[in-house]
Formats: C-alpha cells, structure tokens, sequence
C-alpha cells in the first residue's frame, strides 16, 4: 500500500495541472459544469470570509479547540488563516484577526488563542435568558457580517424580559456592522429607546 500526505498529493496535482494549462484557484467553490465534446466548463464563486461554508468550518474548528485542548498546538497551528489560531509574528498580514484575536487574549487574560476560545465558551445566554427581566434593546445591522441572525435568536431567548429588536438599513445608511457610517442615526435610536422605556408618569 502507498500513502502520500494530503500536501504531498496536492503538489503533484498542482504540477500535473499546471502543466496542462490549468489555472488553479483556492477559495473557490464550483457552482456549475457544463460538459461538451470537447471541453468542460465550469462554474466557480469566490469563497467569501463570512459564506456559510466558511462559517461552519470556522465553528467546526472552534468546538475542537475548545474540546479537545491537546488540538491546539497541531491542527490550530497549520489553519492559522482560519481565525482558529493566528501566530502574533504574522497577524499584521491578516489585520482582521490579529486586531481581533489578539485583543481577545488581552481583555481575557488568556494564555494562547486556544486558551482565548476556551474561555470565551462560557460567555453564552443558555440557561440564564430566562432569568433577565429588565427592558432590553436589541440593535440589529440589515448587512451584519459577523453575527448574522444572533439579535433575533436573543429576542426568542428573553422570554420573560419585554424586548426591543430595531433593525437598522442599508437604505438608512446604517446597516454595517456596528451601524458604521451613521452613528448618529444609532445613538438616537438608543437614546429615544431610553426615553420611552424610563420615562416617569
């Protein structure tokens, strides 16, 4: 029997393709074939950061880390782009996650990355939702990159708290993350909230 590596397999696959003529791309998915006599063609999209596969993948590597700790210094190590672990000497190459992560590891007084999603597992509304009874706002983005559907799984979540979901839009200029761009129509949004919820008789 002959076992080659997945790296060692994807270099001769990479030669053999070069060699013909192929163009290869990573980080896309194909999302057409068409075949003729002749030729094949086929139908690629770009892999966005924030697709759902990329998503998953993401969450998937996560649980591992946080399970499994032994993980972190081999599988974390090689998909470092992955936001799962991210080596400190490189983050300026990937602004985003060192920015992120790194300042994860300082605000938690975390030891590693790993440790840093560990940590933050114990950051979760399960099991507590039901006990919070105070007026809530929840501030919602139209194009939210980063935590896609989560205000609406908190609204479902406060059940004895009178809640107070506001989706503001990309029309409004506000639907970014974090409402990037038009702060102003936020706050106000926060400050009329207050205004109504504590208002005395």
């Amino acid at each position: 029997m002959f076992l080659l590596l997945q790296a060692r397999t994807e270099a001769l696959l990479k030669a053999v393709a070069r060699d013909r003529g192929a163009v290869i791309r990573r980080g896309h998915r194909v999302t057409g074939l068409t075949q003729r006599p002749d030729a094949v063609t086929v139908d690629i999209a770009l892999i966005s950061a924030f697709s759902p596969e990329w998503q998953a993948l993401r969450s998937l590597l996560s649980k591992l880390i946080i399970e499994q700790p032994a993980l972190e210094l081999t599988l974390a190590e090689r998909l470092s782009g992955l936001y799962v672990r991210y080596p400190s000497r490189d983050a300026a190459a990937h602004p985003l996650v060192g920015l992120r992560v790194n300042n994860g590891v300082w605000a938690f007084g975390a030891e590693s990355y790993g440790d840093l999603l560990r940590k933050t597992k114990h950051y979760t509304l399960e099991g507590v939702a039901d006990r919070i009874t105070a007026p809530t706002l929840i501030m919602d983005a139209e194009n939210a990159q980063f935590f896609k559907g989560q205000p609406q799984e908190a609204e479902k979540a406060l059940v004895n708290a009178p809640t107070t979901l506001v989706t503001l839009t990309d029309a409004e200029g506000a639907g970014e993350h974090c409402h990037m761009g038009a702060m102003l129509l936020a706050h106000q949004t926060m400050f009329d909230w207050l205004d109504d919820t504590l208002a005395v008789g």
